[in-house]
């Protein structure tokens, strides 16, 4: 039902707007978006009525029939994508989506500052945890084999130390066992991820997400509109009160009254307008 709704839309959206259904200067994304998403709508169609009529007909036998039905599954998977024809439709929606989307960049660049930042500590506590292994054993402290014993287990358990996934007296506690040096470069490491790279992370994605809606077109059109309405109700609200004797016109003298009054000199200048500018 929903698939023929969608062809059904998608139709009369090409045959109203003809070529501009493909060129539309601002709509042409969502369009082709719209098109691709019947498609598979119709293939899904076809591949189902396919299998069935071959398994009624006994043309294949179970073994293929189950890997038609593969096929038939994944085609059903890009369904899931109609869920993003609505987005265009919800302003707030669309904003969260693309302001998730241009944030990526951003979010690769920080992860891989995160996993530089987790390298180099990492590789600090493994090279102080074989030294003490060389010396005395790993049953010595067996905690700081468990949580350093290697570079990826000490980057591991840092992470998680930073994303409340292990607490973080259980991770020191060995190395305060081993010498309270490495506990002062654990509270570095501590303070300097979560206080400054964090906070500086949070502030990027935040600028990010602003400039990405800034930078969205619909949002900009919707913003022109709400500010022109606001500007011609202000005049309107403006000339009604002017208009004392509510004939809904202008006299030469209420005019004149008009272009004294304090509230029209702010407003102009509000729009860095004078009143001979007017």
């Amino acid at each position: 039902i929903y698939t023929v709704a969608f062809v059904a839309e998608v139709g009369l959206r090409v045959f109203a707007q003809g070529s501009g259904f493909w060129t539309h200067k601002e709509l042409w994304h969502w369009n082709m978006f719209d098109f691709a998403i019947v498609s598979v709508g119709l293939i899904d169609l076809s591949l189902e009525a396919v299998v069935n009529t071959l398994l009624q007909d006994g043309q294949v036998d179970g073994t293929e029939g189950l890997s038609y039905m593969k096929m038939l599954r994944v085609a059903r998977t890009a369904r899931v994508l109609r869920v993003l024809r609505v987005v265009r439709y919800f302003r707030s929606l669309r904003l969260l989506l693309l302001s998730v989307v241009h944030t990526m960049k951003s979010l690769a660049a920080a992860i891989l500052l995160l996993l530089i930042i987790l390298y180099v500590f990492g590789l600090i506590f493994t090279q102080a945890a074989t030294q003490f292994f060389i010396t005395d054993g790993i049953e010595a402290i067996p905690d700081l084999y468990t949580y350093y014993g290697t570079v990826g287990v000490s980057i591991f358990t840092l992470f998680k130390s930073l994303t409340n996934g292990i607490s973080w007296t259980v991770v020191v506690d060995p190395l305060m066992e081993l010498n309270w040096l490495l506990v002062v470069m654990f509270i570095i490491y501590i303070s300097f991820t979560y206080f400054a790279v964090m906070n500086v992370v949070t502030g990027v994605f935040c600028q990010t997400a602003i400039e990405s809606a800034i930078r969205d077109q619909e949002e900009v059109m919707h913003q022109q509109q709400i500010t022109k309405k606001s500007y011609v109700d202000q005049l309107t609200n403006l000339f009604k009160d002017v208009d004392a004797d509510g004939s809904g016109e202008l006299t030469i003298d209420e005019f004149e009254d008009l272009l004294h009054d304090e509230r029209l000199q702010k407003y102009c200048a509000s729009l860095d307008l004078t009143i001979d500018d007017a």
